[in-house]
């Protein structure tokens, strides 16, 4: 670094530079980059392939797919509001649970299908980007999602939680939380709980409104 900003470059290339070190070195070399480029206040333009060093490293977060530009904005803005299936399973929400969509006078109604539950989402914005009905995908993570008994359809009632019930498939414990593999008919689910749960234990997984992001489904 200090070879590349001895001339004073307008714009500095940073292309994966942490990539080969371990987690705590790396978390620490991107504090003191962030230092620097403080220091200096040169442009730099940072590759990586690690979604949590985009956010944390970046003012603005451009994500590419098929050479071109998918998303560009504020790291805040792609990780709430990512605009397409790729750029939320990109930057983390990887589970995708098919859904259909049913038109109402004052917002849509989303549903899980017989066995699981249902929710309405009000209108503007959300109304635009959905179809009248038909299929929709809803990306989530698994950080946002609540798990409870199965037969806990709380937040059905009152229209803030989608619920999908299912059975606990495989287990790890990564550190802070429990990982869960949760089967829903055909699909799996990642979701993290700090509580302890036994394999093979029925399980309703809560999804608030304000978790999912929803598109229509492809043809």
């Amino acid at each position: 670094m200090a070879r590349a900003l001895v001339s004073r470059p307008r714009l500095l290339l940073m292309d994966e530079p942490l990539g080969a070190l371990d987690k705590k070195l790396r978390e620490q070399m991107q504090v003191e980059i962030r230092r620097i480029h403080r220091s200096v206040g040169t442009t730099v333009l940072y590759v990586t392939h690690d979604q949590a060093e985009a956010l944390s490293m970046s003012d603005v977060v451009a994500v590419m797919h098929q050479g071109r530009i998918a998303q560009i904005g504020a790291p805040e803005i792609l990780y709430n509001q990512p605009n397409s299936p790729f750029v939320a399973d990109f930057m983390g929400a990887g589970n995708v649970v098919r859904l259909r969509a049913r038109r109402l006078d004052d917002g849509i109604a989303i549903e899980a299908g017989p066995h699981n539950g249902a929710l309405t989402l009000a209108g503007g914005a959300l109304r635009e980007a959905l179809p009248p009905s038909g299929a929709i995908v809803a990306h989530f993570r698994g950080e946002a999602a609540r798990l409870h008994a199965p037969d806990m359809a709380a937040g059905a009632a009152n229209g803030d939680e989608l619920v999908l019930r299912g059975r606990i498939a495989q287990a790890s414990y990564p550190g802070g939380v429990w990982r869960y593999s949760v089967r829903v008919g055909e699909d799996q689910f990642l979701v993290d709980d700090v509580r302890r749960l036994a394999i093979g234990e029925a399980v309703g997984i809560g999804l608030p409104a304000a978790s999912l992001h929803l598109y229509a489904a492809n043809p």
